[in-house]
């Protein structure tokens, strides 16, 4: 189980990652970003950075079992 959780965790991180291309696909030809949601792409960077501390956070600890 513990190789799952990694792939469990993995995914929604890369997926949520990938949200922004269609953002930045719609708004790069036009050379505006008004139609952006400037709250939504805070908000996700802000979750995903918290994200990536919980990760290398819980990588430690396994590590530590480990030893």
């Amino acid at each position: 189980m513990a190789r799952f959780d990694c792939y469990l965790g993995g995914i929604p991180a890369l997926l949520a990652s990938l949200s922004y291309v269609p953002q930045v696909r719609e708004a790069w030809p036009r050379g505006s970003t008004e139609d952006l949601s400037l709250f939504m792409l805070w908000a996700l960077t802000l979750g995903l950075g918290f994200w990536i501390v919980y990760a290398v956070i819980r990588l430690d600890d396994r590590r530590r079992e480990r030893d």
